[in-house]
């Protein structure tokens, strides 16, 4: 079980992205994320990175990220908002004020 995840209900609780430590839960479910679908080590994915140009991922890449992590953490990502999340820790910073809502 992933600490602080709600396997039963397919949630993070809203304490979850509060300080540091939930910071570091929801980027690294994040970062496992990218790394599945990219098929690479979850550990050149840092805070800094982006998809496109350090991961070369592609659009297709990119968007079954964000379906991934909407269907994770019981959010939805807006079409308009997509192109701002290159940079995985602006990915991070929405999913944590969407589940802290």
């Amino acid at each position: 079980m992933f600490f602080g995840y709600n396997s039963s209900v397919n949630r993070f609780p809203a304490s979850c992205g509060n300080g540091k430590e939930g910071t570091v839960l929801v980027f690294e479910k994040i970062r496992d994320l990218i790394a599945d679908q990219l098929e690479i080590d979850p550990e050149l994915i840092k805070p800094e990175t982006d998809l496109m140009l350090d991961l070369n991922a592609d659009s297709l890449d990119a968007v079954d990220v964000l379906t991934q992590i909407e269907d994770e953490f019981g959010i939805e990502i807006p079409d308009e908002k997509t192109e701002e999340f290159n940079i995985v820790a602006n990915l991070v910073k929405y999913v944590e004020e969407q589940i802290n809502e």
